[in-house]
């Protein structure tokens, strides 16, 4: 089937078969299967959708008015359902069900998303609890569908940022830092870390005062401001007491291993907060492992693996979770220090430090790539790497990647994990003021960010992006004659 000439909404069953007949001349599709009466029945009955249209102005609309005006508009969807199933009488009682959650789910969702339009883009606790007690009401089986898992991750992070997040101006950020008490009081009675229940106060509130003194960071603009409430706040005793105690050696290894886990004890927090059945903890638990993963480019430590063992009892969420620990585990023992360049720690002017980093390739052109581990977009261009070396292959160009602000484990594990490694591609994760002077030089604002030198080491005048090939190339091939 062509994907790009057609687009069917449906829902499909576990362990059934089904067979799409689409007609692209006439537009007519029919599904063919022993079960398929509903997917049949959504065809001919599309499901009425829900205005989501917003009126006036963005952060303008009071939290209440907004409620009033998705209620409305969900009531008339439902009454368009009831009206669509009340004129055909052989509409199955499948599909009335799944059509009912279906809009439940879609209303849920856009009350959710209605939060971006109302003050400081977050709805009071009681609409949330709304959201959740129609979430807790969705009928069984028909809910491991997009929507309802979209309704799903919406929901959490409203609820993590009601619970967890710390207001940073106009939005919302997460200081790992409130977690620290509970980590603490969890391995104090582990036996794992030597600590008293005095000590454990004293980060708690140096983790409370944190959290305030950020807010106040944040309300100014001033930067000499914002350095005087910072400096006001390490300088106090409760401060270096508090930073003394997660100092110490055995309670810094375990932060250190445990804070990459906080976003999946966020989630299993939420879930149980939330009355999940097991399964939904496990698909939600899961997510939340997958997610970090990703995003680390690491393997679990023991703190993870046992984390895994014990909150997710699908064996197959379990294993899936599991096979991408060990697929960043096989990265461990492949070697790519060819490919690893250092610069001189004493350069700190942006152009001469470049400069540097270009000599070697005089006689090359040179595409340079800024990234970093923490930006998705940069490990989707990543991801199709060797679509770029293959197609530029005739024109000699050096390859230089420069990571921002990446750990290093998940600078190596990326550069492996995509085979960003042969006699032509050189990878810098320099200091961060190094790496900023270069950003600086070069402008650079948006990652991933590419940049063009010519066999002189001249920067070229032109706009590229690996992710535009075909551009890239026409480039490229007129540089090279």
């Amino acid at each position: 089937m062509d994907w790009k000439h057609t687009y069917i909404n449906t829902v499909l069953e576990p362990g059934e078969t089904y067979y799409l007949l689409y007609d692209f001349k006439s537009g007519h599709s029919i599904f063919m299967g022993k079960n398929c009466r509903l997917q049949n029945e959504l065809l001919a009955h599309p499901i009425p959708m829900i205005n989501a249209d917003y009126a006036g102005n963005e952060n303008k609309v009071p939290a209440q008015e907004m409620m009033q005006i998705l209620e409305s508009r969900y009531k008339e969807a439902e009454g368009n359902l009831r009206k669509q199933i009340e004129k055909s009488a052989s509409i199955s009682k499948c599909y009335q069900e799944y059509a009912a959650q279906y809009l439940l789910c879609t209303y849920a969702s856009d009350i959710l998303q209605g939060a971006y339009r109302v003050k400081d883009h977050i709805f009071p606790q009681e609409y949330v609890s709304q959201v959740e007690k129609i979430w807790k009401e969705i009928p069984q089986p028909y809910t491991q569908f997009r929507d309802y898992n979209m309704l799903t991750k919406n929901l959490i992070d409203q609820e993590a940022r009601l619970k967890y997040s710390t207001l940073m101006g106009k939005t919302y950020g997460f200081l790992f830092t409130n977690y620290y008490p509970e980590l603490l009081k969890k391995h104090k009675a582990q036996g794992d870390i030597a600590i008293t229940d005095s000590e454990i106060a004293t980060v708690e509130q140096w983790a409370k005062n944190l959290d305030s003194m950020t807010i106040k960071q944040y309300q100014t603009t001033d930067a000499k401001e914002q350095e005087k409430i910072e400096n006001a706040f390490s300088n106090s005793a409760l401060a270096k007491r508090a930073t003394a105690i997660i100092g110490r050696e055995d309670i810094a290894k375990m932060l250190k291993d445990e804070t990459p886990l906080i976003d999946v004890y966020y989630a299993q927090h939420i879930a149980d907060s939330m009355g999940c059945s097991q399964q939904q903890k496990d698909v939600i638990i899961s997510k939340a492992f997958l997610q970090m993963l990703e995003r680390l480019a690491m393997p679990l430590n023991s703190y993870g693996l046992d984390l895994a063992e014990h909150c997710i009892s699908s064996e197959v969420l379990r294993e899936k979770v599991l096979a991408e620990h060990r697929k960043y585990l096989s990265l461990q023992n492949r070697d790519i220090t060819a490919s690893l360049k250092t610069a001189p720690q004493d350069m700190s002017d942006g152009e001469k430090l470049l400069r540097h980093i270009l000599e070697p390739y005089k006689g090359k052109l040179v595409l340079l790539d800024v990234w970093g581990t923490w930006c998705a977009p940069c490990k989707m261009a990543l991801a199709h790497s060797k679509e770029v070396f293959e197609r530029l292959a005739p024109y000699d160009v050096v390859y230089l990647y420069m990571a921002n602000n990446s750990p290093e484990e998940s600078w190596k594990n990326l550069i492996k994990l995509n085979n960003l490694v042969g006699d032509n591609i050189a990878h810098y994760n320099l200091p961060a003021a190094q790496q900023s002077a270069i950003e600086n030089y070069l402008n650079i604002r948006s990652f991933p960010s590419y940049r063009l030198f010519d066999k002189e080491g001249n920067l070229v005048d032109v706009k590229v992006d690996a992710r535009q090939l075909d551009n890239l190339e026409k480039i490229i091939k007129e540089l090279n004659r």
